[in-house]
This record gives C-alpha cells, sequence and structure tokens, in this order.
C-alpha cells in the first residue's frame, strides 16, 4: 500500500498537475494502480512536497484558493517554507515593459531590507526584472512557473532561470516535469504569486492586462495591494487601481510602511549591510 504523499505525486503524474482533475480523482476516491505511482515517482525528475507535509506553507492551507496539491521545486524550498511570511512581497506587471516601469522597480527593489523575499512570475518585463533587481541588490527570489518544472518559458529567460537556482533562489511550479505551458496554466499560476506574497505590488499595466487576474486573486485572499503611480494621460491601470484604493508605490518606504515595517530601523539596517 502506497502512502498517501506517494499517491498524491502520482495522480499529479498522471495528470500533468491539473488541479481539478486531481481533486476530482480524490473527491470521488479514484483508483490509481501502484505501478502507476512507482511509475511517476521514478519519472517524476525533482523534489516535490504536497499539501500533506509537514513543511507545506500555511499559508497556502489556511485561506488559499484551491491550494496546490503538489509543489514541485529547484533551489532552497526553505526560502518559501521558512520565510516569515509578511516578508513575502509579489511584483507583478506588463510583459511590454517601459523603461519607466522596469527602472522604479528596480530603485524599490534596490533599497528594501535583504530579510524581504521578491516573488514573481518568471515572465517577460516587469517579472523578470523584478527577479534581475533581487539577485543584483542581495535579495532572495522565488519564480512562480505556469508549466512544467523543467519547462523555461519564455525561452530568453533561461540565463535568468538559472541565476536564480545558482543565486540561491527558489523556482516553484505544481506542473511536472516538462509539461507544456498554456494561456489557462499561465492565469491559474497567478493565485499562487499572489497567495504567496503578503502584498502584492503592480510594476507597470494596461487596461485589459493580465494583471489584472492576479489583482483579484489577491484581493479574494485579502491581501494589500500597492501600484507604481503613471503619468496623467496614460492608459494604466496602474493609476485605476490607485483611485479605486490601492496604495501608491513611488518608493521603497512606502512598500515598508504597507508591510508594517519600521522605515527608521530598516534604512539603518540598509545603510550597514
Amino acid at each position: 500500500m502506497k502512502d498517501v504523499k506517494s499517491i498524491l505525486a502520482g495522480l499529479s503524474y498522471k495528470f500533468d498537475g491539473d488541479f481539478q482533475k486531481i481533486f476530482d480523482a480524490i473527491c470521488h476516491k479514484q483508483r490509481i494502480e501502484e505501478t502507476e505511482v512507482d511509475a511517476a515517482l521514478s519519472n517524476i525528475t525533482t523534489p516535490f512536497i504536497t499539501i500533506l507535509d509537514a513543511d507545506y506553507p500555511e499559508f497556502f492551507r489556511n485561506g488559499a484558493p484551491k491550494p496546490p496539491i503538489v509543489i514541485y521545486y529547484k533551489g532552497d524550498l526553505e526560502i518559501l517554507t521558512h520565510t516569515d511570511p509578511r516578508n513575502l512581497v509579489s511584483f507583478v506587471g506588463s510583459r511590454k515593459s517601459s523603461h519607466y516601469g522596469e527602472s522604479v522597480v528596480r530603485d524599490i527593489i534596490k533599497n528594501l531590507p535583504k530579510d524581504i523575499v521578491i516573488v514573481s512570475g518568471l515572465a517577460k518585463g516587469i517579472d523578470a526584472t523584478a527577479h534581475n533587481a533581487a539577485i543584483d541588490y542581495g535579495l532572495k527570489t522565488i519564480a512562480v512557473l505556469g508549466c512544467g518544472i523543467d519547462y523555461i518559458y519564455p525561452k530568453e529567460n533561461e540565463a535568468l532561470y538559472n541565476r536564480i537556482i545558482e543565486n540561491g533562489g527558489l523556482i516553484i511550479s505544481e506542473y511536472p516535469n516538462s509539461v507544456a505551458p498554456t494561456p489557462d496554466k499561465f492565469c491559474f499560476r497567478n493565485r499562487i504569486v499572489a497567495d504567496i506574497g503578503s502584498f502584492l505590488v503592480i510594476g507597470e499595466a494596461y487596461e485589459r492586462s493580465g494583471t489584472s487576474i492576479t489583482v483579484n486573486y489577491a484581493l479574494n485572499s485579502g491581501k494589500g495591494i500597492g501600484c507604481v503611480p503613471y503619468p496623467a494621460n496614460v492608459n494604466s491601470a496602474c493609476n485605476a487601481l490607485i483611485k479605486d484604493g490601492a496604495a501608491m508605490i513611488e518608493n521603497s518606504d512606502d512598500l515598508l510602511l504597507q508591510l508594517g515595517r519600521n522605515i527608521i530601523n530598516d534604512t539603518k539596517s540598509k545603510k550597514t549591510e
């Protein structure tokens, strides 16, 4: 008789990490043969944790809608499991980012204390900027994939993917091995980006942007939201969100205030590091 963790991994592998199929199989007590579980365990390429493991993050269990059942990972898992959840901050934004958006995001991250962890989705644009800035300025970063843990998308971020691991960061996915990306996987991935961060920063976004999906997930999870402000007469979803009550994030101090951090002490700490 296989242990439950192995059975969950077997179901995840069988259904390519599809949450609904795994969930339905569990609810309907769908049988999975021991030979299928053994094959899955021998074919899964990376370590993983399940929702039943002791080190599975409590913020997923205690309020996240549709928490990932199996999390595959590369890198330092303790960044996810042992960091104070208040220090996890998610950054998202347009894939077609401007120099302005990228430079503001870099400046914000540059001046954050080193115990802050930057979470994003390894996409082009603001995501890549946030991951790279974290590494450049000595912060840890977590990348959440919308495809298999071994599938690098977009391909142009291969160097960044490897850089995150080489610099002590973490890459996670609920999809095993080389499961290919699809638009629905990216949308579903955004719930994890929103759920990990105690606060969500929108670096740049425009009307009908996919960023709105992450915003909705964050709001449904009771997370705070902040936006980089944009000039007037720009088709900016950031400005619209600020008008609707999102915090305006112009610099690291604005973000630290939203995190409930002591700006004076944190500033002194930054200067001595």
